[in-house]
């Protein structure tokens, strides 16, 4: 079954591809997290036409992605906030700030879902998050998180 994507998704392709996918995975997944859509005629013939382009757009892509990724490797993100006196905030610090964050020091547009953290972040101190742009490209960052005064 061909589904137009309406954003990335891992393993799958790109935001406006057509894609072919079984049905159960469309109905049941893509369609309602709004992932995809069932593409009406003129959208797959758009689908379709957008294809001979994506050489062009890969190359723009991986020029942007090693500009980013040179940017943001080895850099360090300062967030404070309340925290216990053991050290444990109250709150976590979430993907969205982050993505936030890099977009304010950075002038980085990233999407949250290119954020990669191992647990969430709700102790003081470094914690390291990657940022993946695709499988050749992603960049370490630190996280220091220290408590508010």
């Amino acid at each position: 079954m061909n589904v137009l994507l309406l954003k990335n998704v891992k393993g799958l392709g790109t935001a406006g591809q057509l894609v072919d996918v079984p049905r159960g995975f469309a109905t049941n997944k893509l369609i309602p997290s709004k992932l995809a859509k069932f593409p009406s005629v003129e959208e797959e013939l758009k689908a379709e036409a957008f294809v001979p382009n994506v050489e062009k757009d890969s190359s723009e892509f991986v020029e942007w992605a090693k500009a980013t990724v040179v940017k943001l490797s080895g850099k360090t993100l300062l967030f404070s906030g309340k925290a216990s006196e053991k050290g444990h905030l109250f709150g976590s610090i979430s993907e969205a700030d982050i993505v936030e964050r890099i977009k304010s020091d950075f002038d980085v547009d990233v999407e949250v879902s290119q954020i990669h953290i191992d647990k969430k972040i709700k102790d003081l101190g470094d914690n390291r998050v990657e940022v993946v742009f695709s499988p050749e490209f992603h960049a370490a960052l630190t996280i220091r998180v220290e408590a508010a005064k």
